[in-house]
Order: C-alpha cells, then structure tokens, then sequence
C-alpha cells in the first residue's frame, strides 16, 4: 500500500518518520506490558446450571417455576401446573400428557420421581408435589412429600442447594439428563432450546445452529459451532420475535452411549471487552475467522428458525405471518408527558405500549392484552383489556386524556 501519492518536504518526511517510529516503540511497550487475561474464562453452563438458575424461595414465582419444569424429564409432555394453597400447605400440581407409547409406567414414574426431588431441593417452601399423568393407557396420579423425601434420602433435601456443587452431586445422583437424543443435530438442538430462558408469557423458542467442526472418540463428541436462540410471540397477531440473540459462537459437549447423545455443557464466551479473548480459548486457530465472524451464518441460522416457527404455528392450527425482526406499531396520539404517565402505571405493564394487541401464553393459557385509543366526548379515551380467546374479559382499565393528564374512568 502507498502511504504518499505524491513528494513531500523531506522535513515532512522526517517527521512522519519520527511519528511512526514513535508509535511503534509504544506499541512495543504495549503489547509487552498488556495486562494478562487467564482470568478471562468462558462461560461454561452444564446441565444442573440450567436447573439452578431456577432456585426459588416460593412456589408463587410460577413463571420461574414454568421455565424449570420445562428442563426436567418429560417437558414435551407438560401442560400447566395449578397452586396447592390451602391451610398451610403449599404445593404444586403438575399435568402431563403422555403421548409414547414406547415409555413404560415404570419409566415415567422414576423420571417423575426425579423431578419432585429437583422441585423439592431448589423451591424452599414446596411441601408436596402432585403429578396429574395421562396417558394412552390410563389417568393417574402420583403424590410426593417433602418429609417423605427427606426420609428417603437421609437427609433434608433443601441443603442439597445451598451450592451448586451440593446440586451437581444430587444430579448426579439422579441420573437425569432432559438434554439428550439418538441424533446429535436434535440434542444440539435441544440443549440450545433449555439453555435460552424466554420472558414469561413468550410461547415459542427456535433455535438455529451451524456445525463449524468436531472432536470426537468412542465415548464424547465435543462440537464448536455457531448458535442463535429467539423466543416469539404474537404481537398484533404477527408471530414475531420479541427476545433473543443472532449469532454466537458456542462450544458443546456430549457423551456419547450407542447413537445416544446426552448433553455436558455449554461453553459461551465473555461478553464486552473479554469476547475476543474468551473465543481464542474456546476455538482451536484454524476456527478463528469463522467464530469471530457469526454474523456470516445469519441467512442460515434465520432459515432454520422460520421452518420451526412455522411448524409450531401448525400444530396449534394457526396461520398467521412470521416475522424475524420487531413488527411496525403505531404510537398512542397523545403527548409524551400522558404516554409517560400510563407508562408509569404498574397496572398496566403487561399491556402493549402501543395501538393494538399482544398475546401470553401463561401456564397453557392464552391471554390477549390489547391497548385502544378511541374518541370520546371531543377526549382521547386510552383502554386496556385483557381477555381470554374465548372472548372473556379479564380485566379492563380506561383512561381519559386532558392535554397531559391522564384519569381513570
């Protein structure tokens, strides 16, 4: 490359020189004295992580509740879970419905069990668990205590939490895994779906994923690869993204049993200033350029999640729009200081900040929030109603606008 198009004064010349060689012996000084980054780990999630994560004081945290069960054995058959409040008790009720005709009573009984010790060690006052099963065979249920847990095992089952190496050791103990499958492309699949965690009331998590290489023996497969995760939801009936990340490069490990793949960990990099470092440690070098260029993966992560989405739109027999990015929303016609003041309503937080309707899908019930903004006596009336898809109003909330005050009617 030429740096000088044309001559210049030699005392110019001289100059730049000085310059660059300045700045050459400081980016000597530099890279000898750059502090070192050993401490600089990547983030490495297992499987008991994405469980612990989800320790609770109190069965009413029920979204966190949710998100957990959907990591224990069994999820895909999982409906709702109603509260046990009365007197002093406080339990859960779990539903399932069992559609394999391949999975034993004994089977599904000895993941149950498994679960109800999970639930019991990681929410501190769940007292007794109640698994509603129903199957092609028969409608049964299954009932756990905490004392008869405690009793079993020796021990009460709450200190097995107090740290995540007490709970890696329960686990383990366990023999539980909900991350695994006959193919490697499905479990990889599987442990990006349980390791993103959507906000409650998003219904639907596709993923993407592009192998990148692997290292792999008789017994483990360890795979680096580029990963996207998003959650969707319906937002003006559009079935659209509303959190998630594009492209990350991600490290996996899996053991391997047969053509079964069960899931070790996940390793993510740093985020901020330690990113690049943290892929230099995760990547073998002939895989540099293409973890630290992602983004070069998007066409194919986002192709991948499209066909899931749309899948998942017909098995609940819905045709609707897919969109990747935020749909288009129109603003309430009023001004900011009102729009600010509504915003501010704790009442009104689950609502659309916006003219039209969003959707939750809350322990298997589908809630329609949805904000309207109509003229009313010459005033701007700004309503909210949440409703259930049969129609059923649940709550409702109006609001007359008088230039920049805002009162309920």
């Amino acid at each position: 490359m030429k740096f000088f198009k044309y001559k210049k004064n030699i005392f110019i010349l001289i100059g730049v020189f000085i310059i660059l060689s300045l700045g050459t012996i400081l980016l000597t000084i530099y890279k000898n004295n750059k502090p070192e980054l050993d401490y600089v780990a990547p983030l490495e999630l297992d499987y008991s992580t994405s469980l612990y994560k989800h320790k609770t004081k109190y069965i009413g945290d029920i979204s966190n509740i949710t998100e957990l069960v959907y990591r224990l054995p069994l999820s895909k058959y999982y409906k709702s879970t109603e509260l046990i409040t009365e007197k002093e008790t406080h339990g859960l009720k779990l539903f399932y419905d069992i559609d394999n005709k391949n999975l034993s009573k004994e089977e599904i009984d000895k993941n149950l069990y498994s679960s109800s010790v999970v639930l019991f060690s990681l929410i501190n006052n769940l007292d007794n668990t109640i698994f509603n099963i129903k199957n092609h065979r028969e409608e049964y249920t299954l009932e756990y205590k905490r004392e008869d847990i405690n009793k079993i095992l020796n021990i009460d089952i709450r200190e097995k939490s107090n740290t995540l190496e007490n709970f890696k050791e329960l686990i383990s103990t366990l023999d539980i895994n909900n991350l695994s499958s006959d193919s490697l492309d499905k479990a990889i699949s599987l442990a990006i779906q349980n390791f993103f965690t959507p906000n409650p009331g998003e219904e639907f998590v596709a993923e993407g994923h592009v192998i990148l290489d692997k290292e792999e023996n008789d017994k483990e497969v360890k795979v680096y690869l580029i990963s996207s995760a998003n959650a969707y939801s319906f937002e003006n009936e559009i079935f659209t993204s509303t959190s998630g990340y594009g492209a990350m490069p991600i490290v996996m490990k899996f053991s391997k049993n047969g053509t079964n793949y069960n899931h070790i960990s996940t390793i993510e990099p740093q985020d901020g200033s330690y990113y690049v470092d943290s892929i230099e440690k995760m990547f073998p070098k002939k895989l540099l350029k293409k973890a630290l260029n992602p983004d070069e993966y998007l066409n194919k992560l986002t192709e991948q999640q499209e066909k899931q989405t749309k899948l998942y739109l017909k098995s609940i027999n819905r045709k609707t729009k897919v969109q990747g990015d935020f749909v288009d929303k129109k603003q309430a016609q009023i001004s900011i200081a009102a729009s600010n003041k509504l915003l501010e309503k704790e009442e009104l937080q689950e609502y659309p900040d916006w003219i039209g309707t969003k959707e939750s899908l809350i322990n298997g019930i589908r809630y329609i929030y949805e904000t309207k903004q109509e003229k009313e006596n010459g005033y701007d009336i700004i309503t909210y109603t949440k409703r259930t898809e049969d129609k059923r109003i649940i709550e409702e909330y109006k609001y007359k606008i008088i230039n920049d005050k805002v009162e309920e009617i």
